[in-house]
């Protein structure tokens, strides 16, 4: 019996060790964000009910407004402050908090729906949350140290690595837990009422 928790310790430890460098990076958010984007669309695309491929497109038409409106609007002036606004710590419960909060209210206004009934719905909050996100944390990956400081003017030379990481793990967080308090109104949601039994 040791043997066998011995091995499921050292293959727990192997699996988080592997993922070690994914967690710290919060590159773990652009993964999720990935595998959303996949999922969803294979889901819509494959789905016999083509109101679905219209929520697939909407979630793209979405996502699109967003980056042109971030690239027309000066957007990083407003998402680095935004996330930078208290100086970096590893406390990265309010964005947890955020995220998953973002994520149940996205679809709140049609909490009473059957799953069934806002299916296109839910597809286009994944596609658009998985592309604006990813889009996100592109910015995030190509900001130039010259880019951050118009941004952040506080900020010192020294600590644009910290920032850039710190940047990185709060969005990861936040994109994880939104995508799990989507998840969770789904699993709220109520079922399809059952087809009337026959006489």
């Amino acid at each position: 019996m040791d043997t066998v928790v011995r091995l499921i310790e050292a293959g727990a430890q192997g699996f988080f060790a592997f993922l070690q460098p994914t967690l710290s990076d919060g590159s773990f958010g652009y993964l999720v964000s990935l595998a959303a984007l996949v999922l969803t669309a294979l889901f819509a695309l494959r789905s016999k009910n083509g109101i679905n491929r219209a929520g697939l497109v909407l979630g793209a038409l979405l996502a699109l407004a967003f980056v042109y409106t971030y690239q027309q609007g000066s957007g990083d002036n407003v998402l680095f402050p935004l996330v930078t606004a208290v100086y970096p710590t590893e406390n990265l419960f309010p964005p947890a908090l955020l995220g998953i909060a973002f994520g149940l209210i996205v679809l709140l206004p049609f909490a009473r729906s059957t799953v069934q009934d806002k299916a296109a719905l839910i597809v286009a909050a994944l596609i658009a949350g998985a592309l604006i996100m990813l889009f996100v944390f592109w910015r995030v990956s190509t900001i130039t140290p010259e880019a951050l400081r118009r941004s952040v003017p506080t900020i010192q030379a020294y600590q644009m690595d910290i920032m850039i990481g710190y940047l990185r793990r709060t969005l990861g967080v936040f994109t994880v837990f939104f995508f799990i308090g989507l998840l969770l109104h789904i699993l709220i949601s109520p079922a399809p009422a059952p087809p009337p039994a026959k006489p």
